[in-house]
């Protein structure tokens, strides 16, 4: 079996024998000491393995990817996922103050543990990406609507993460999701484009945007004719129940959906370079209204999911929720430079040599599109999913990626 773009011929024999023009060797190997890990190239002698064949080594481990996760504490986070009607609060209902100590099932807690348990997320995920996080609302006293903060910076360690989620929030207030992703956007090692490093937001939410001021002509509208309320391009489409008033609070405009502002906000991180993946989190994000808009901003973010009806990525259980934070654990790729670049016509195939193990043992192809992907100009070469985390997980100098290219002739 042959990887990616070879003629159906199998095993490494018929690689050998096969190869005409051109062979690269990614070798991560020992000698890599500096502390912002890039790697270099470095010409080798040829190895003989076919005529005209030559190697060249990276040197180091691919840079991890940068990642801001983006979290939706809004009050309605504390209901349950499973819609009892009861919430993980003081007195069991959604006006009241978030109690960690409720035995009530909620989306708050379900997130908590799927993201930042023991065997969660950003566990799974060390190593594999630099992580920070905003959560949104904001935590200004009195203001329901305040914008997403930073509350851990881009970092290295994922534990100050996990802390953060597991300790330091309480959902509460609306949810000024376009804000929060204009924070994102402030953000430097975000901001920051570097080669190799994949930069990506996770927005995960469980209900539409909201809290923007400059919708308050829509509320007005909305009171003074219900029927204008749900106008797709003028009227406020209030985010709250009962669906067909628009109250000002905490001010006017704030219930009505935000939605272009939304997508805004998710194109600009887009033109800087940053991917946007979005997880929508509980039966509400699954109405007719919720999936458009979601599947827009995931379309907007870059990154739209594959194989599936929705753009988005949407957990209607916590089951669903832990089997997408796994699915998004091969979004973080290990990127390699390929110099020269292999031309459009070549066919490639991909291994991955294990230097501890030897024989046939050593060696695992790897098929494209499931572990690895060119980039559209053919100059840089994305290994994802298991095959990555080996790579970042070992020292420096166990796995090496080995690519042979055949030219037409």
């Amino acid at each position: 079996m042959v990887a990616g773009g070879g003629d159906g011929g199998g095993g490494r024999g018929h690689l050998s024998s096969s190869l005409r023009a051109l062979g690269l060797l990614l070798a991560l190997s020992n000698g890599m000491a500096i502390g912002c890990q890039r790697y270099e190239m470095v010409p080798v002698e040829a190895e003989a393995v076919a005529l005209n064949q030559f190697s060249l080594s990276l040197l180091g481990k691919p840079l991890p990817s940068t990642v801001m996760l983006a979290v939706d504490m809004s009050g309605s986070m504390t209901a349950s996922m499973a819609g009892t009607g009861m919430h993980c609060t003081l007195d069991g209902t959604i006006g009241s103050d978030y109690d960690a100590r409720s035995r009530n099932p909620c989306k708050w807690n379900d997130l908590k543990e799927a993201l930042a348990g023991e065997d969660g997320f950003l566990t799974q995920s060390d190593g594999l990406a630099r992580f920070g996080l905003i959560a949104f609302p904001g935590s200004d006293i009195g203001n329901s609507c305040a914008p997403g903060r930073v509350v851990v910076p881009i970092g290295d360690s994922v534990e100050p993460v996990r802390a953060a989620i597991m300790n330091d929030l309480s959902p509460s207030g609306g949810t000024p999701t376009a804000d929060a992703l204009r924070t994102a956007a402030r953000e430097p090692l975000l901001r920051t484009e570097e080669p190799g490093r994949s930069r990506f937001v996770i927005l995960l939410t469980d209900g539409l945007p909201n809290c923007n001021p400059q919708l308050a002509s829509r509320c007005e509208a909305c009171r003074s004719d219900p029927n204008a309320c749900h106008t797709e391009a003028t009227g406020c489409r209030p985010t709250d129940a009962p669906f067909e008033s628009c109250q000002p609070t905490p001010f006017d405009g704030a219930p009505c959906v935000d939605d272009a502002s939304l997508i805004e906000a998710i194109t600009a991180l887009r033109e800087f370079g940053v991917y946007t993946l979005v997880i929508g989190f509980g039966s509400e994000t699954a109405d007719a209204r919720q999936r458009d808009i979601l599947n827009r901003a995931s379309e907007a973010g870059g990154k739209p999911r594959q194989g599936a009806s929705d753009a988005y990525y949407q957990a209607s259980s916590v089951n669903e929720l832990y089997g997408i934070l796994e699915e998004l654990l091969a979004a973080f790729p290990c990127t390699f430079e390929l110099d020269p670049a292999p031309s459009p016509e070549a066919e490639l195939n991909v291994i991955l040599r294990d230097n501890e193990r030897s024989g046939s043992a050593a060696e695992r192809i790897l098929v494209q599109g499931q572990d690895w992907s060119l980039s559209e100009a053919r100059a840089s070469l994305s290994v994802v999913g298991e095959a990555c985390a080996l790579i970042q997980r070992s020292e420096v100098g166990r796995y090496e990626v080995r690519i042979f290219t055949r030219e037409p002739l």
